[in-house]
């Protein structure tokens, strides 16, 4: 095991609860600060804010830009810090910490459990096929890395998240933590929501993407936020995903390239 995969498991403990902030209500939001050492952190940074390969533009619906590398195309990225970044998320080591420390909250996931770093491969996808026909129950996971950009006037509509997504880490990627206000970097931040007093039936949705339209609106009317992870400095932030985990990055007014990474895992 490398150094910098040596570093990161340490860094995640084996309890969530450990992280630097643990919330519980309405749901579980956890964060982690200085993930990376400085130099690690300010290189990672310079190669990110480089790429501007991005696959998708959801016009429209947020206007955010993203690229997403998983085991099949992650020896395309040039050698360095992001593809030693990926490595460790694309690793069986990482998938045993994310077993341990989030799997036991979801209840449905079948007896046997296989980690696939490769999930585009023709193999897996007859396997799993198979498995299905022949009903054997077992439950594949898969991990994305995507890196995201939003700039001025963009945002990230109220959304749960996809059903089959079982973890969920975004990693800021603030180049100095001078170069923005304190009240700019809330403005970035992910916005955690829960429901007002008098609302007496929640949107509960385990299968939610993107809000649009009148229930967009009817959300803002019904919900209010609970927790808002500032866009910090070498931090990630995630969540237990369940069916009231809405959030969101609110529209923002002021020129800037909000960059991240999104760490997904993925059951199929």
């Amino acid at each position: 095991m490398n150094l910098l995969k040596t570093n990161l498991l340490n860094k995640l403990g084996k309890n969530l609860k450990d992280l630097d902030n643990y919330l519980e209500n309405p749901f579980i939001v956890f964060e982690k600060k200085n993930f990376l050492n400085d130099h690690e952190y300010l290189n990672l940074v310079n190669e990110i804010y480089l790429l501007n390969d991005f696959e998708k533009f959801s016009e429209g619906v947020g206007d955010k830009k993203k690229r997403s590398i998983n085991g099949n195309n992650l020896e395309g990225l040039k050698n360095g810090i992001f593809k030693e970044f990926c490595n460790f998320f694309l690793s069986k080591e990482f998938y045993n910490w994310f077993a341990k420390t989030h799997l036991p909250f979801f209840k449905k996931t079948k007896k046997y459990k296989i980690y696939i770093k490769k999930p585009r491969n023709l193999s897996f996808r007859l396997i799993k096929k198979i498995c299905r026909i022949i009903k054997i129950p077992v439950s594949f996971f898969h991990t994305e890395i995507e890196y995201s950009s939003i700039k001025k006037g963009g945002f990230i509509p109220p959304h749960t998240d996809s059903k089959n997504k079982r973890l969920s880490f975004v990693y800021y990627l603030l180049k100095s933590s001078n170069e923005l206000s304190e009240i700019q970097k809330k403005s970035l931040g992910t916005v955690f929501w829960k429901p007002i007093s008098s609302n007496k039936k929640p949107l509960n949705r385990f299968d939610c993407r993107l809000l649009e339209g009148n229930e967009k609106k009817e959300f803002y009317k019904n919900y209010e936020p609970f927790y808002i992870a500032n866009y910090d400095q070498n931090k990630f932030v995630g969540f237990i995903k369940s069916d009231n985990t809405w959030h969101t990055v609110e529209p923002f007014d002021f020129n800037y390239d909000r960059r991240a990474i999104v760490i997904n895992v993925f059951e199929a």
